[in-house]
């Protein structure tokens, strides 16, 4: 008899759910639409950021602050850090465990009962990427580096995309991350991009079979309203906010010149996508 797809897929990919204890409604609603894709999954505990003494001396070794405020011109908030260490530890976790690829969720996903078949291009072509985006925020320019037919394409980001809603990796990527990753000194769906810094191939799936789900954030950032423009600035270095755009185009110019040479990506677009 015949292996159904779902039996394939669940066996060589560990799939994890991360979701807060307090957001129980979020997880029935992610949980529905895993069932309906056939995916075995593990729920994982997001860390709460509001329950984290920054002031602990282990926290200084995960966060530097400094860099932090230098990239973002803010402190992070609560939210931030906890995200971020939500991300970091549950790559910790596919790698504590024996399947080759790891396959993250936020508990806001949303996708159809076809997921499976759409992923499976890039999973029988292993060779082509490290970390499989499926989900971006402004994606913004893409190059293609594979057509599989049935209107499915596997592309690489030329510029510098945002969100960490869903994603796949393999062992190689994530050891790089988590070497990456630590300390934190901005936003997790920035550093998970840093494709050029971490030396891994960053490809996304065309279309994006993933989107949101249209509900409201769990972020808590403590702040009951909304804040002046002088209580914004005590949060803020002294350091000029002009210097933040050259520190972007730099590192911009950067990922584009990796994407484009040492990754290929101005081969693909002279020449056309393998097949």
């Amino acid at each position: 008899m015949a292996e159904h797809p779902s039996q394939r897929f669940n066996a060589q990919v560990f799939t994890q759910v991360i979701n807060l204890d307090r957001s129980t409604d979020r997880l029935e609603t992610v949980s529905a639409y895993l069932k309906a894709a056939g995916l075995e999954y593990t729920r994982f505990s997001a860390v709460e950021g509001r329950k984290l003494d920054m002031n602990e001396p282990g926290m200084r070794q995960l966060v530097d602050v400094k860099k932090w405020m230098r990239r973002h011109h803010r402190n992070p908030t609560p939210a931030d850090i906890g995200c971020y260490l939500s991300h970091y530890y549950a790559i910790q976790a596919f790698l504590a465990q024996d399947k080759p690829y790891g396959l993250i969720f936020e508990d806001d996903a949303a996708f159809g009962p076809d997921f499976i078949p759409f992923v499976t291009h890039a999973l029988n072509d292993p060779n082509e990427w490290d970390i499989l985006k499926l989900h971006a925020r402004h994606p913004g320019p893409m190059v293609t580096r594979r057509d599989y037919g049935d209107g499915v394409k596997l592309c690489s980001f030329v510029a510098r995309h945002a969100g960490t809603t869903c994603y796949m990796i393999n062992r190689r990527a994530g050891e790089r991350m988590l070497k990456h990753l630590i300390p934190a000194v901005r936003m997790i769906d920035w550093a998970c991009d840093q494709g050029h810094l971490m030396h891994v191939r960053v490809r996304t799936l065309a279309p994006m079979i993933v989107g949101l789900q249209a509900v409201a954030t769990t972020r808590d950032t403590g702040v009951s309203r909304k804040r002046s423009w002088i209580e914004k600035q005590t949060d803020r270095p002294i350091l000029p906010r002009w210097q933040l755009p050259f520190r972007r185009v730099w590192d911009e110019l950067h990922r584009v010149s990796y994407t484009l040479f040492a990754d290929g990506g101005l081969a693909a677009m002279l020449f056309g996508p393998k097949r």
